[in-house]
């Protein structure tokens, strides 16, 4: 058993590493190109590969992914489902359940509400994610106020993460909590009253 999970760890430490080295040459490629990393994140992995057998324009190719790249994740913004799909009649017409969401410790915070896209206004403010996955843990290192998650249970990672560092946060708020509280301009989080507040 000890041999299986370090040779499991040994390969996700292997993947990552790699799949960190190529974002990092992703990343100098586009710079070179004029193109920044946010520019990029909207830029088809198949571009890539295009430019790899194709002798095309490698600005051209580039700037014409991330437009297609912007217009589709627009579109996806215009989309919403249902959070339990039974039947296909189910994705034109349906309510969002209010959910009960998961509060973590049992502090106070009133502070405006910042989405994490924003990194130079993370500061002192309640910041709203989709998903309490480890992909968000770079928010810690800032000193943020609050957090809340649309997604995410009690054991999950944010959850936990927000336990340890004694950081008010609200996991699974569920998406229609989530759309009120994220769209407000500034909240009062209160955990152990288990409520939240729009003040603004």
């Amino acid at each position: 058993m000890q041999a299986g999970i370090e040779l499991r760890e040994l390969a996700k430490f292997n993947f990552t590493r790699n799949l960190s080295d190529v974002l990092r040459l992703i990343t100098e490629f586009g710079a070179q190109h004029g193109f920044s990393r946010e520019d990029l994140a909207y830029c088809d992995i198949g571009a890539f590969k295009e430019l790899h057998i194709a002798a095309a324009n490698p600005k051209d190719l580039l700037l014409r992914s991330i437009d297609q790249g912007r217009a589709r994740y627009a579109e996806t913004l215009k989309i919403s489902l249902p959070p339990l799909i039974g039947k296909s009649e189910d994705v034109w017409t349906f309510e969002w359940p209010e959910s009960s969401p998961n509060f973590v410790t049992q502090k106070q915070v009133t502070a405006p509400v910042i989405h994490c896209n924003t990194r130079e206004r993370l500061e002192g403010a309640v910041i709203c994610i989709p998903n309490a996955d480890p992909g968000f843990d770079w928010l810690f290192s800032y000193p943020i106020a609050g957090l809340i998650t649309a997604w995410g249970g009690a054991n999950s990672h944010m959850a936990i993460r927000a336990g340890e560092l004694s950081l008010p946060a609200v996991i699974g708020a569920g998406e229609f909590n989530y759309k009120n509280w994220s769209s407000a301009k500034r909240l009062h989080l209160d955990c152990a009253g288990r409520r939240v507040e729009v003040l603004a």
